[in-house]
């Protein structure tokens, strides 16, 4: 649902419907568990002529070293997620590995412009929430769980975001122009 939030924020899609978001997720789920892989929102982003910087905080995408998923899983979800991977690099997608993801950096791209699809936990369950802002206190987030906007802080935000593979969320925003890019460099 991140995902379509997103589209419809930039106008990709005309409106959110519920028709389009179980295309999008019969397309796009994964084969191994419940959920879509965030490579596959990635990919589907980047096709979508927007800026789109996938980070994880691993080495190799994701860590199992304390068998969060059994080996089959976690190597069949492994390779799902890199075939999502290659496809998003060949949609023009940016993915960086051992990035530093903690609420100051949320921050940081959240002043850059960027909307964040955050990769966390809620319960025992991997899932995701779209961080659109923050003031002093809080962190305005949309999660797909819940119809209105909920503002978590700074602790909770950085309690969501540990998981046991690691951390990974995707920036997006709207591609800058060449006289744009241009003008930043001065």
């Amino acid at each position: 649902m991140c995902l379509l939030m997103i589209l419809d924020y930039y106008k990709v899609i005309p409106k959110i419907n519920w028709y389009d978001e179980r295309q999008y997720y019969k397309r796009l789920k994964s084969l191994y568990i419940e959920g879509t892989p965030l490579s596959a929102v990635a990919m589907v982003l980047a096709q979508s002529n927007l800026e789109t910087i996938l980070l994880h905080s691993e080495k190799d995408y994701f860590s199992n070293k304390n068998h969060y998923l059994d080996d089959y899983t976690y190597n069949n979800l492994m390779k799902e997620y890199k075939m999502f991977v290659d496809s998003a690099k060949k949609s023009g997608a940016t993915i960086k590995n051992e990035a530093l993801i903690n609420s100051d950096k949320i921050k940081e791209f959240l002043d850059e412009d960027y909307l964040i699809i955050l990769s966390g936990t809620s319960g025992i369950s991997l899932h995701a929430v779209l961080v659109v802002g923050y003031d002093k206190e809080t962190f305005c987030i949309c999660n797909p769980l819940f119809k209105e906007k909920q503002h978590i802080s700074k602790k909770e935000l950085n309690e969501y975001m540990e998981t046991p593979i690691g951390k990974w969320c995707i920036l997006v925003k709207e591609k800058q122009n060449e006289k744009e890019r241009n003008d930043k460099k001065y």
